[in-house]
């Protein structure tokens, strides 16, 4: 891990995202293809700046306020996409299931006295809905947000689904859809079943974001990479990442890159797994990551006893540590991956069709993994 430092001014860096020539293989990157300049300085988290949109549970003298997410990005809609809008929120809990579309760059900030610590959020959106996953309907309908804007960004916003556990009913937290773009700093994330989904085309990048949930709570056919977050499981028994791809050669992935797996109370000791295929093609992996005791033996687990997925599949870790970081009883269909293996899941390299530009590294204080070799 390659420290960050420059905090003060906003830090932009540019990736080269071409793949070496050869038979598919990924470049290997140095520190120098970081390249870090001096950006503009950091939004403030406490007010909004001249031109947002203002969500606010009561009125401000002098001010247009919307009372809900739904107003304000109604109020939006209309905007040239090549101009970008941002919607700031006061404190509060706004009960309201959102589903948001719009082309061009849209940034949700919520009120915060600290960006830094998720925990310290003060705007929630919450929705309390599930969705028979038995049912010929949709798991992205019953998420708190649901979004089908091409780029998104989303600060110190809390995400959370209080539908509560019931055996096959999904309750998430959030979606990505359309093809879109969507970025989490210092986010949280919380449901049961399916919490996070990440539909397929969608690229999705979370940093210093919490996400917690029960049963396949990462999962989809997108591609995901979350940096310094912590992943909460719940429930005993339950599984982290379900991933699955539509062939070997189609891009996605889930990236968990020096993160922290830590879970509620009453998770038992070695119940909870990394994840399982959710088709053979998955690609998961976790990089640098501290796994705490909650992580069974096996790390990983198959779809099913009687339909493994497993053939094909790439369940990886990388310098995994913590109680459950031991790699000697792993699954035998998963892989402790070598700086070589590791290369494909660089930042720049899970995301070489669509580049890095989408996100904002001004407010990332962590560098992304950098393969030794």
């Amino acid at each position: 891990m390659i420290p960050r430092t420059g905090a003060v001014l906003g830090l932009f860096v540019s990736y080269i995202t071409s793949l070496a020539s050869g038979a598919g293989v990924p470049k290997i990157y140095s520190p120098n293809d970081y390249i870090q300049t001096a950006g503009s300085l950091e939004a403030s988290s406490t007010e909004p700046a001249a031109g947002d949109y203002i969500v606010s549970k009561s009125p401000i003298k002098g001010k247009t306020v919307y009372s809900s997410f739904t107003a304000a990005t109604a109020a939006i809609q209309d905007i040239s996409s090549k101009e970008v809008v941002t919607i700031f929120a006061y404190p509060g809990v706004y009960k309201e299931q959102l589903v948001f579309n719009r082309s061009g760059t849209t940034i949700f900030r919520g009120y915060t006295e600290d960006a830094s610590d998720n925990s310290k959020n003060q705007v929630i959106i919450q929705n309390s809905h599930g969705v028979d996953t038995q049912a010929d309907q949709s798991n992205s309908e019953s998420a708190t947000l649901y979004s089908r804007a091409k780029y998104l960004q989303l600060f110190n916003i809390n995400l959370n689904n209080v539908f509560g556990q019931t055996r096959n009913y999904a309750s998430l937290g959030f979606a990505n859809g359309n093809n879109g773009y969507t970025s989490l700093y210092g986010c949280q994330v919380t449901g049961n079943q399916d919490t996070f989904d990440t539909n397929a085309g969608t690229s999705v990048f979370a940093y210093n974001t919490l996400v917690e949930g029960s049963v396949d709570f990462i999962w989809g056919a997108g591609s995901a990479y979350f940096l310094n977050s912590t992943v909460v499981p719940n429930t005993s028994g339950g599984y982290i990442a379900a991933m699955k791809r539509a062939s070997s050669t189609t891009a996605g992935g889930l990236v968990f890159d020096q993160c922290a797996v830590a879970a509620t109370s009453n998770v038992g000791a070695g119940t909870v797994f990394l994840g399982r295929p959710y088709n053979q093609y998955s690609r998961v992996a976790y990089i640098n990551t501290y796994l705490d005791a909650s992580i069974s033996a096996a790390g990983w687990a198959v779809w099913s006893k009687t339909d493994p997925r497993t053939d094909g599949a790439l369940l990886g870790e990388y310098r995994s540590r913590g109680p459950g970081a031991s790699a000697s009883t792993r699954a035998s269909f998963s892989r402790q991956l070598s700086d070589a293996d590791v290369a494909q899941f660089q930042l720049v390299n899970l995301f070489s069709s669509q580049g890095t530009s989408w996100i904002n590294m001004t407010y990332v204080k962590t560098t992304p993994f950098i393969s030794p070799l």
